[in-house]
C-alpha cells in the first residue's frame, strides 16, 4: 500500500512539473485531468488505509478479549456434576405372547427401562453428551448366576434417546433387555455415564422390581 501511495505521489509531482510547458494547451488540459484523477485515487487509498487501520484495531481488541476469557470459556461449558436414576426405572416388556381367545397374553418383563438424569452443579438437568453402560444383576441368584445382561450405548445412540418429560424431569430413556430371565423379582441396575466434556464417569446403582 505504501509503494502504491509513493508511486501516485511521484506521478502527481511529475505531472505538475510538466504543467508549465503548455499552459492552456491540450497537453496541459490532459495533464490537469489526469492530475485530478490521481488525486482522487490518492484520497481513496488514504480512506482505505484508515479502514484497514480500524480493522486491525478491532482484531487486536478481539484477540485481547479472547485471551482474557480463554480460561473462563471452558468453565462456562455446562458439565455433569451428578447422575441419578429416575424413580420410574423398572421392569419393561419388549415382547408379548401370542393371542389367546382374542386377547394378548402378557409375558413377564424381558427388559429394564432406565431413566437416566444428568445434572449440573446447580442441580439443573442438562443434555450432556456421553456414553452409557447398563449392567443388570439378580443378586438373590446362586453364586455365579447373578449376571442378567449388559447394554452399551454410544454417544451417537444416546443423543436420540433424550426425552422431555411432561410430568418428570428431562432424561435419557434406555431399554436394556435381559440376556437371561431373572429368577427373582428384585433386580439390581448399575448405570455408568461417562461425560464426554470432562471424561469423568458417574455411577448409580438402583434396585427395581420386575415380573420374572
Amino acid at each position: 500500500m505504501k509503494n502504491r501511495t509513493f508511486l501516485l505521489l511521484s506521478l502527481v509531482a511529475g505531472h505538475l512539473s510538466l504543467v508549465g510547458c503548455d499552459i492552456g494547451g491540450p497537453a496541459y488540459r490532459q495533464l490537469a485531468a489526469e492530475n485530478v484523477e490521481l488525486k482522487s485515487q490518492l484520497a481513496e487509498m488514504r480512506r482505505e488505509n484508515e479502514r484497514l487501520g480500524d480493522d486491525v484495531r478491532d482484531l487486536r481488541a478481539q484477540r485481547d478479549t479472547l485471551m482474557g476469557i480463554q480460561g473462563l470459556r471452558v468453565e462456562a461449558i455446562p458439565r455433569v456434576a451428578s447422575v441419578e436414576l429416575g424413580k420410574w426405572t423398572g421392569g419393561y416388556t419388549l415382547r408379548r405372547g401370542e393371542a389367546k381367545d382374542g386377547e394378548g397374553v402378557r409375558r413377564g418383563h424381558d427388559a429394564v427401562k432406565v431413566y437416566l438424569i444428568p445434572r449440573d452443579a446447580a442441580g439443573s438437568v442438562i443434555k450432556a453428551p456421553g456414553s452409557v453402560t447398563i449392567r443388570l444383576f439378580d443378586l438373590a441368584a446362586a453364586e455365579g448366576a447373578e449376571w442378567l445382561g449388559q447394554c452399551e450405548v454410544s454417544p451417537k445412540e444416546l443423543e436420540s434417546l433424550w426425552f422431555t418429560g411432561l410430568f418428570m424431569p428431562d432424561h435419557y430413556s434406555i431399554v436394556c433387555p435381559f440376556e437371561k430371565p431373572p429368577e427373582h423379582p428384585d433386580v439390581t441396575v448399575r448405570a455408568e455415564f461417562t461425560d464426554y466434556v470432562t471424561g469423568k464417569t458417574f455411577t448409580q446403582v438402583m434396585n427395581v422390581r420386575v415380573e420374572p
